[in-house]
Protein backbone atom coordinates (compact mmCIF):
# COMPACT_ATOMS: atom_id res chain seq x y z
CA UNK A 1 0.00 0.00 0.00
CA UNK A 2 1.07 3.44 -0.79
CA UNK A 3 0.13 6.53 1.29
CA UNK A 4 -0.53 9.74 -0.53
CA UNK A 5 0.10 12.96 1.27
CA UNK A 6 -1.80 15.96 0.32
CA UNK A 7 -0.45 19.24 1.62
CA UNK A 8 -2.57 22.30 2.05
CA UNK A 9 -1.70 25.90 2.95
CA UNK A 10 -3.40 27.14 6.06
CA UNK A 11 -3.04 30.41 7.97
CA UNK A 12 -2.05 30.13 11.54
CA UNK A 13 -2.35 33.38 13.53
CA UNK A 14 0.71 34.28 15.48
CA UNK A 15 0.44 36.82 18.34
CA UNK A 16 3.20 39.39 18.72
CA UNK A 17 3.25 41.75 21.67
CA UNK A 18 4.47 45.24 20.89
CA UNK A 19 4.56 48.49 22.83
CA UNK A 20 2.81 51.66 21.61
CA UNK A 21 4.05 55.00 22.89
CA UNK A 22 1.52 57.83 22.57
CA UNK A 23 2.56 61.37 23.43
CA UNK A 24 -0.17 63.54 25.01
CA UNK A 25 0.47 67.19 25.89
CA UNK A 26 0.43 67.86 29.61
CA UNK A 27 -1.02 71.15 30.83
CA UNK A 28 1.00 73.04 33.36
CA UNK A 29 -0.56 75.98 35.16
CA UNK A 30 1.65 78.89 36.07
CA UNK A 31 0.27 81.52 38.45
CA UNK A 32 0.95 85.06 37.33
CA UNK A 33 -0.06 87.99 39.51
CA UNK A 34 -1.97 90.62 37.60
CA UNK A 35 -2.94 93.86 39.34
CA UNK A 36 -6.59 94.92 38.81
CA UNK A 37 -7.98 98.27 39.83
CA UNK A 38 -11.21 97.75 41.80
CA UNK A 39 -13.43 100.81 42.26
CA UNK A 40 -14.15 101.71 45.88
CA UNK A 41 -17.68 102.93 46.50
CA UNK A 42 -18.42 105.37 49.31
CA UNK A 43 -22.02 105.99 50.33
CA UNK A 44 -23.25 109.54 50.85
CA UNK A 45 -26.64 110.25 52.34
CA UNK A 46 -28.84 112.45 50.23
CA UNK A 47 -32.38 113.28 51.26
CA UNK A 48 -34.84 113.62 48.42
CA UNK A 49 -38.49 114.31 49.07
CA UNK A 50 -40.86 112.19 46.99
CA UNK A 51 -44.64 112.48 46.81
CA UNK A 52 -46.26 109.56 48.66
CA UNK A 53 -49.73 108.25 48.06
CA UNK A 54 -51.66 107.96 51.33
CA UNK A 55 -54.57 105.56 51.21
CA UNK A 56 -57.59 106.20 53.40
CA UNK A 57 -60.08 103.42 53.85
CA UNK A 58 -63.78 104.24 53.58
CA UNK A 59 -66.68 102.01 54.48
CA UNK A 60 -68.66 100.87 51.45
CA UNK A 61 -71.74 98.74 51.73
CA UNK A 62 -71.35 95.60 49.69
CA UNK A 63 -74.51 93.57 49.05
CA UNK A 64 -74.05 90.04 50.29
CA UNK A 65 -76.16 87.18 49.03
CA UNK A 66 -77.60 85.15 51.89
CA UNK A 67 -79.43 81.92 51.22
CA UNK A 68 -82.53 81.44 53.40
CA UNK A 69 -84.66 78.35 53.17
CA UNK A 70 -88.31 79.21 52.56
CA UNK A 71 -90.96 76.66 53.49
CA UNK A 72 -94.29 77.45 51.90
CA UNK A 73 -97.26 75.43 53.09
CA UNK A 74 -99.81 74.91 50.36
CA UNK A 75 -103.12 73.19 51.11
CA UNK A 76 -103.49 69.82 49.45
CA UNK A 77 -106.64 69.61 47.44
CA UNK A 78 -108.75 66.55 48.08
CA UNK A 79 -111.73 66.20 45.75
CA UNK A 80 -114.67 64.32 47.23
CA UNK A 81 -117.82 63.74 45.23
CA UNK A 82 -121.00 64.44 47.22
CA UNK A 83 -124.45 64.11 45.64
CA UNK A 84 -126.76 67.08 46.09
CA UNK A 85 -130.33 67.19 44.90
CA UNK A 86 -131.31 70.30 42.91
CA UNK A 87 -134.76 71.00 41.56
CA UNK A 88 -134.82 71.43 37.83
CA UNK A 89 -137.76 73.33 36.39
CA UNK A 90 -139.41 71.73 33.38
CA UNK A 91 -140.86 74.19 30.86
CA UNK A 92 -143.92 73.18 28.86
CA UNK A 93 -144.82 75.32 25.88
CA UNK A 94 -148.54 75.99 25.40
CA UNK A 95 -149.66 77.87 22.28
CA UNK A 96 -152.35 80.56 22.64
CA UNK A 97 -153.25 82.42 19.47
CA UNK A 98 -153.95 86.20 19.92
CA UNK A 99 -155.15 88.36 17.03
CA UNK A 100 -153.29 91.67 16.58
CA UNK A 101 -154.27 94.29 13.94
CA UNK A 102 -151.38 95.07 11.54
CA UNK A 103 -151.19 98.17 9.32
CA UNK A 104 -148.93 97.92 6.27
CA UNK A 105 -147.73 100.93 4.28
CA UNK A 106 -146.47 100.72 0.76
CA UNK A 107 -144.20 103.52 -0.41
CA UNK A 108 -143.61 104.58 -4.00
CA UNK A 109 -140.60 106.50 -5.34
CA UNK A 110 -141.29 109.63 -7.41
CA UNK A 111 -138.47 111.63 -9.04
CA UNK A 112 -138.48 115.39 -8.45
CA UNK A 113 -136.02 117.46 -10.54
CA UNK A 114 -133.93 119.98 -8.51
CA UNK A 115 -131.82 122.64 -10.27
CA UNK A 116 -128.50 123.48 -8.59
CA UNK A 117 -126.20 126.25 -9.74
CA UNK A 118 -122.46 125.61 -9.22
CA UNK A 119 -119.82 128.30 -9.75
CA UNK A 120 -116.32 127.21 -10.81
CA UNK A 121 -113.42 129.55 -9.91
CA UNK A 122 -110.14 128.70 -11.56
CA UNK A 123 -107.02 130.53 -10.36
CA UNK A 124 -104.14 130.91 -12.79
CA UNK A 125 -100.80 132.28 -11.48
CA UNK A 126 -99.41 135.43 -13.11
CA UNK A 127 -95.58 135.48 -13.09
CA UNK A 128 -93.96 138.78 -12.19
CA UNK A 129 -90.16 139.28 -12.37
CA UNK A 130 -88.51 141.64 -9.89
CA UNK A 131 -84.81 142.39 -9.78
CA UNK A 132 -83.29 143.06 -6.35
CA UNK A 133 -79.67 144.07 -5.82
CA UNK A 134 -77.86 142.06 -3.16
CA UNK A 135 -74.36 142.87 -1.93
CA UNK A 136 -72.05 139.92 -1.26
CA UNK A 137 -68.67 140.30 0.42
CA UNK A 138 -65.86 138.49 -1.37
CA UNK A 139 -62.95 137.75 1.01
CA UNK A 140 -59.52 138.85 -0.23
CA UNK A 141 -56.71 136.41 0.64
CA UNK A 142 -53.28 137.83 1.47
CA UNK A 143 -50.33 135.52 2.06
CA UNK A 144 -47.73 136.46 4.66
CA UNK A 145 -44.49 134.53 5.02
CA UNK A 146 -43.55 133.67 8.60
CA UNK A 147 -40.26 132.02 9.60
CA UNK A 148 -40.52 129.46 12.41
CA UNK A 149 -37.36 128.03 13.94
CA UNK A 150 -37.48 124.25 14.32
CA UNK A 151 -34.97 122.57 16.73
CA UNK A 152 -32.68 120.07 15.02
CA UNK A 153 -30.87 117.37 17.00
CA UNK A 154 -27.28 116.62 16.08
CA UNK A 155 -25.72 113.37 17.30
CA UNK A 156 -21.97 113.26 17.93
CA UNK A 157 -20.45 109.83 18.54
CA UNK A 158 -17.25 109.44 20.62
CA UNK A 159 -15.46 106.09 20.36
CA UNK A 160 -14.69 104.47 23.75
CA UNK A 161 -11.99 101.84 24.02
CA UNK A 162 -13.26 98.62 25.65
CA UNK A 163 -10.51 96.64 27.47
CA UNK A 164 -10.13 93.03 26.42
CA UNK A 165 -10.28 90.40 29.17
CA UNK A 166 -8.00 87.40 28.93
CA UNK A 167 -9.03 84.14 30.51
CA UNK A 168 -6.05 81.99 31.46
Amino acid sequence: PQVLLHERIMEVPEVFEDELVKQVPRIEYLEVEKPIELPVFQAQQRIQELPTLLEQECLVEVPQVQCIELIREVPKEVVKTVQKLVERPVVKVVEQPVEVPVTTLQEELVEVPVVEEVEIIKQVPVYELQQVEKRVEVPAVELQERIVEVPQTEVAENPVEVPEIEIC
